[in-house]
């Protein structure tokens, strides 16, 4: 089974403003328990941001440079985002989100199905709170 991942384009980089992010995931999913995870304060990760969701961690990470350049993936995303390649063209920075983990320590959490996944990790970068200016 494959781990969902996501990326978001940005012109400047830059992780969310925090509030914002959990506010707005709070209200657009309102059946899932949303917090930001201590454990990357304790890491001391400036680039990173582990939002707790649930039992399950999903990973923020910024990428202080663009996307690897794939054009027939580009190609492809251009079919149902006709501005895909001019976006491209304009990134400078972007955000990897995927799943993570469990929240707890040391515990067995069962792993979230591939829809759960898939729902939480593109609920993230759909928000306004994620493009930073």
């Amino acid at each position: 089974m494959t781990n969902p991942v996501a990326f978001v384009l940005l012109e400047n980089a830059g992780l969310p403003e925090k509030k914002v992010l959990m506010e707005t995931l709070r209200r657009r999913h309102p059946g899932l328990d949303w917090e930001i995870s201590t454990a990357a304060a304790d890491a001391e990760a400036d680039d990173l941001l582990l939002i707790r969701v649930g039992d399950h961690l999903a990973g923020v990470l910024l990428m202080r440079a663009p996307t690897p350049i794939n054009q027939s993936a580009w190609q492809l995303a251009s079919s149902g985002w006709p501005e895909a390649l001019q976006a491209l063209g304009k990134h400078r920075a972007h955000l990897v989100v995927s799943m993570t983990g469990s929240a707890a320590k040391g515990a067995e959490t069962a792993k979230p199905s591939v829809i759960e996944s898939t729902r939480i990790v593109t609920a993230v970068p759909a928000l306004p709170a994620f493009h930073p200016t």
